[in-house]
């Protein structure tokens, strides 16, 4: 296998427990599901900019979702950034902006982050994983079938080794 989205879509039909949260548990089969489910939904709904691939800021804890959004990310041949908590919301706002985000997945303990922040995104590009808005984006791409052409996906990640300052890429 090349790819991540290779691993990704040979754990489907695999029915060994591939995710524990809590009191809750997803086979290898369900995590690839909710992965694509989460993929359909995105490339669906944010269009690819011409000049580069999609930008998906996870402001996630660790929770499902960021695996299911890391998967999906792969999937749909997308860049996953995963945005630091740890930053203030004008940093936030800033990383977003400067690493072309098209769309935010975060949770309501952490959506102030970037409520009424200067980043750039429309009111729709930012989504609560704990909202009904979120549960009704996802319901039409339910049960999708993982798809079988994608980009060679990418992740980015900001640290902050000096306070302040981002030592990131842009793929």
């Amino acid at each position: 296998m090349d790819t991540f989205a290779e691993v990704v879509r040979s754990r489907k039909g695999d029915d060994k427990i591939g995710l524990r949260f809590e009191d809750r548990q997803w086979t290898w089969d369900e995590v690839t599901q909710e992965s694509a489910d989460r993929a359909a939904a995105l490339t669906a709904t944010v269009p690819e900019p011409a000049e580069r691939r999609r930008h998906i800021g996870v402001l996630l804890e660790n929770v499902p979702d960021f695996v299911f959004w890391i998967g999906a990310g792969a999937l749909a041949g997308a860049v996953v950034v995963g945005i630091n908590a740890s930053r203030s919301g004008r940093e936030i706002a800033d990383d977003i902006r400067q690493a072309d985000v098209d769309f935010v997945i975060t949770e309501s303990r952490l959506a102030h982050l970037v409520d009424g922040t200067d980043h750039g995104l429309p009111a729709d590009r930012i989504l609560d994983i704990d909202s009904s808005e979120y549960a009704q984006f996802l319901e039409p791409y339910r049960a999708r079938t993982c798809p079988r052409r994608f980009r060679r996906p990418t992740t980015s990640h900001f640290c902050s080794s000096v306070p302040g300052r981002r030592d990131g890429r842009r793929p």
